[in-house]
């Protein structure tokens, strides 16, 4: 039996705007994907940031004077510690 002209047409109809409702939601994935994809490497470009003003700051800090490597505090501060 061969659908009558009016049920192809509505049949295409709901073809079409199921193919469109597709497009738009494939679209979207893309874009989170693309979105997630520079929030990582972001992330990445801030930890290696972080990594290198910690090294460096604790490379300066380790110079002081009275500075005790193990702690990063001075040994005066250290002592008024202990004393509290």
């Amino acid at each position: 039996m061969t659908p009558t002209p009016l049920v192809s047409a509505h049949r295409e109809a709901k073809i079409r705007k199921l193919y469109k409702e597709y497009t738009e939601a494939l679209n979207r994935l893309e874009a989170e994907k693309k979105n997630e994809r520079a929030i990582d490497e972001l992330k990445s470009q801030v930890a290696g940031r972080v990594d290198k003003l910690f090294l460096s700051s604790s490379s300066s800090m380790s110079f002081l004077p009275g500075n005790n490597s193990s702690t990063g505090m001075s040994s005066t501060s250290h002592s008024n510690m202990t004393q509290v």
